[in-house]
């Protein structure tokens, strides 16, 4: 199983909190396919998928606290998870 989010990093360089998250599509996906898509006030940002594979879940938690993404990147902050 594969734990899709951003990188601290990525989230710095947005200059902004993350406003929205769009979930991924469902099914198989292959690397390099947009995954995900972020949204803060000054840009819109493609996630795509490092590896081949198929969404099994993706964090309810992103919905309601998109900010978690800022706050948590490498826990709460996740975005999808794949096999």
């Amino acid at each position: 199983m594969a734990t899709i989010g951003i990188t601290d990093y990525a989230q710095s360089e947005l200059e902004t909190s993350c406003m929205s998250i769009c979930p991924p599509r469902a099914g198989r996906l292959r690397r390099a396919t947009d995954l995900q898509r972020g949204e803060s006030v000054k840009t819109v940002s493609d996630v795509y998928s490092p590896v081949s594979g198929e969404v099994r879940e993706v964090n309810p938690a992103l919905e309601p606290q998109s900010e978690l993404l800022n706050i948590d990147p490498y826990g709460k902050g996740w975005m999808s998870r794949f096999i």
